[in-house]
C-alpha cells in the first residue's frame, strides 16, 4: 500500500486539457409550393401604408411561420403567426 501512495506521489502530472470550440451550423430549405389555377389577386399597400426595413432576429422559430411571399428578386418574406413580416436576404452563392 505504501508503495503504491509513493509511486502515485512520483508519477508525472498529466498533460495541460486543452479546448476546442465547434460551431454546428443548419441549413434549413423552405419550399414555397405554387398556386394553380388563377393567377392570386395582387395586394396593392395602402397609400399611406409606408414600409420600413430594420435589421431582425438572426432565429426565427420555424413553427411561427404562417407564409411566405416572393416579392424581391434576392429574398424571401415571410409572414409569421403574429402578424409580423420578416425578409430574409438570400446571397448570390445560395
Amino acid at each position: 500500500m505504501v508503495h503504491t501512495i509513493l509511486m502515485l506521489l512520483a508519477a508525472p502530472a498529466a498533460d495541460p486539457v486543452q479546448w476546442a470550440q465547434l460551431t454546428i451550423e443548419q441549413r434549413v430549405i423552405i419550399r414555397v409550393p405554387m398556386a394553380k389555377g388563377r393567377a392570386p389577386t395582387r395586394v396593392v399597400p395602402k397609400s399611406d401604408e409606408r414600409w420600413e426595413e430594420k435589421k431582425g432576429p438572426r432565429c426565427v422559430a420555424l413553427r411561427s411561420i404562417r407564409g411566405a411571399s416572393i416579392v424581391v428578386s434576392n429574398g424571401v418574406d415571410l409572414i409569421l403567426a403574429d402578424k409580423h413580416r420578416y425578409r430574409a436576404r438570400l446571397e448570390r452563392g445560395c
